[in-house]
């Protein structure tokens, strides 16, 4: 039919752990969407997750802006949220690596 399939994915939404983001890999690469997209957490301020960030699990690793990029350049995203098992540099360093591995087996980003 010729109908496309894109999967969009946020790593460091409450309540993210290593595991999480290896089932979300394994779950890309087992699957081949026809199209993927990898980005973190970036929540809008003031809605809950600002508000009340230890409710939901999620520290901001600095004062959010009252403005942030959508998505910013590929290369040089850096998560502003961490969890309480995952650091901000955690969530940044495996979105990037899957990011590779994506690009490694075929699939377009």
């Amino acid at each position: 039919l010729g109908i496309k399939f894109k999967a969009s994915f946020i790593l460091g939404l409450p309540g993210e752990d290593w595991g999480s983001m290896w089932a979300t890999r394994d779950w890309i690469l087992q699957n081949r969407p026809d199209r993927v997209d990898v980005n973190t957490l970036i929540p809008f301020p003031g809605t809950p997750l600002t508000t009340k960030a230890a409710d939901y699990d999620v520290k901001y690793e600095a004062e959010l802006p009252e403005e942030y990029w959508f998505k910013g350049p590929r290369d040089a995203g850096q998560s502003i949220v961490s969890t309480s098992k995952l650091s901000a540099d955690e969530i940044t360093n495996f979105r990037n690596s899957l990011i590779q591995e994506i690009e490694l087996a075929g699939i377009p980003y």
